[in-house]
């Protein structure tokens, strides 16, 4: 296969997405580079080539970034168009609880199927579950639920990293047999469970449902934040289509914490096995952020991949403030002045953020939220970043 960075001009990447004609063809793009674009141009070239919407299916990592995309569909081809295809934009998991539901009685389970992390102590399900589950396997090491809430988390990367969980000693393979028959009992299935079982469920099917063998195009966004195991669904899905087009930026991983896998995509990039194509131009941000962020990819990494920008000028501003105080004080009134200059009907790319410094337990992340968010409209994520 082929490096197309150097069959394509900087300014003309876009055309190898609407020029790839078989395989797998792999883009690492930068933020603001294009690639939900190139996506969309990609999509007009198949049906222009006489390909249908249904032979089309977009895959991401969160609903977030799905319904980014459905909006971006939408100012594309019009909202008559997206009402009347129903293109396929979905998240990964979406694609194999719909697998799971679909065929689940060839793996035992009848009625209604449903969906939880199972560890997650901000839910009462997961706490439910849990309560249920301590008296089945509680020994003089496991009397509590944080401890089994360990056991399950150590289980749950193990999912996440094509690992086998009975791998981990004791007393994990008693706690995960317990686990799997109350799960089943209940209809139950963990989030992390769920795509090694739709991919080995796929890999049993002697005929594949209609939906999925409809499907000769995919398109996968954000690769970088998919883990091992789902990078590895992927795989398997890619090999029986006709073209593949996958794109992310290994500079950032934003749920590295839950096993996202740049290396996974910097592997796809070198391998002989199919195209790649890098954007590297930059039409979000002007020259001078686009320079600050190339400086800091080269602090980053020996190999940086230096975006270059569309526009002109950009302001980059450092304040040293004598207090907490004051720097709140300042906070307020510089974002509330952000605020009031949205549109009236503000998209999701119009919004704001504010990155704070990684801490112990986000602790930062929630005294700047608590300090903020009466008087300016906001909400927190904490996320797990890598320095690669």
């Amino acid at each position: 296969m082929a490096n197309l960075d150097e069959m394509y001009a900087v300014d003309d990447r876009i055309a190898a997405f609407e020029n790839h004609k078989s395989g797998i063809l792999a883009s690492l793009a930068g933020p603001g580079t294009g690639k939900t674009r190139s996506l969309l141009r990609r999509i007009k070239a198949i049906t222009e080539q006489g390909g249908t919407v249904d032979s089309i299916c977009y895959l991401t990592f969160i609903k977030v970034i799905g319904n980014a995309f459905i909006s971006d569909y939408i100012r594309e081809f019009g909202l008559e168009s997206y009402e009347s295809n129903k293109p396929r934009i979905s998240t990964l998991h979406s694609f194999a609880c719909k697998l799971i539901r679909d065929q689940r009685f060839q793996i035992g389970y009848d009625g209604e199927l449903y969906f939880a992390s199972i560890t997650d102590s901000k839910d009462g399900s997961s706490d439910i579950f849990l309560q249920d589950l301590l008296p089945l396997v509680a020994t003089s090491a496991i009397r509590t639920v944080p401890q089994i809430r360990k056991i399950l988390d150590q289980i749950k990367a193990a999912w996440r990293d094509c690992l086998i969980p009975t791998s981990l000693g004791d007393p994990t393979p008693t706690v995960l047999a317990t686990c799997l028959d109350l799960l089943h009992a209940y209809r139950l299935l963990d989030w992390d469970q769920t795509i090694p079982m739709a991919h080995n469920l796929y890999n049993r099917l002697h005929e594949r449902p209609n939906w999925i063998s409809q499907i000769e195009h995919f398109l996968v966004d954000e690769y970088q934040d998919f883990n091992r195991a789902e990078q590895g669904f992927i795989t398997t899905l890619s090999a029986n289509v006709k073209t593949v087009v996958i794109v992310g930026d290994d500079d950032q991983s934003l749920w590295s914490s839950r096993g996202g896998s740049p290396d996974g995509l910097r592997k796809l990039f070198v391998s002989e096995e199919c195209d790649q194509i890098s954007l590297r131009k930059c039409y979000r941000c002007k020259s001078r952020i686009v320079e600050a962020a190339n400086a800091f990819l080269i602090a980053m990494r020996p190999d940086p991949r230096s975006m270059t920008p569309v526009k002109n000028g950009g302001e980059i501003l450092c304040y040293r403030f004598k207090s907490t105080k004051a720097e709140i004080d300042y906070l307020k009134t510089f974002l509330s002045r952000c605020v009031n200059e949205l549109p009236e009907n503000p998209k999701q790319e119009d919004g704001i953020v504010c990155l704070f410094p990684p801490t112990p337990k986000g602790k930062a992340l929630d005294f700047y939220f608590d300090q903020l968010s009466p008087y300016i409209p906001c909400s927190k994520r904490k996320s797990t970043f890598s320095p690669l």
